[in-house]
């Protein structure tokens, strides 16, 4: 997916992803990492693990946290994802189709925070 690719280098993220919605899971359909020109996906967030973050990203707005690790409704992400990546900030983005989630879109930065506003 180059829309990805392009996004990551335009906005200097680190990680740019596109996840799929369901109502127990959301899973990553593709991530492109700057630092390697690389793309993964296969990653699955699931509801009962992250409660706070589903209840979030379904309410109709986005997730911008300039510093992750005091933004609450990333707060289940703490000790797992943000430590093992690095992740600083982030910026997710929920889609929605006909009113229905259908996934989301997620802007993660490392080795800085970075202020989402002026985005």
């Amino acid at each position: 997916m180059k829309i990805l690719e392009l996004a990551s280098k335009v906005t200097q993220c680190s990680h740019v992803s596109y996840w799929s919605y369901t109502p127990d899971t959301i899973t990553c359909e593709n991530l492109y990492d700057l630092e390697t020109s690389s793309y993964s996906k296969g990653y699955v967030i699931e509801r009962e693990k992250f409660p706070i973050y589903f209840e979030s990203i379904t309410s109709k707005k986005q997730i911008c946290a300039p510093d992750v690790f005091k933004n609450w409704e990333l707060s289940e992400f703490k000790d797992n994802y943000f430590i093992q990546y690095d992740t600083k900030s982030e910026l997710d983005i929920p889609i929605f189709i006909n009113g229905a989630l259908a996934g989301t879109v997620s802007f993660e930065t490392s080795r800085y925070n970075r202020n989402w506003d002026n985005d």
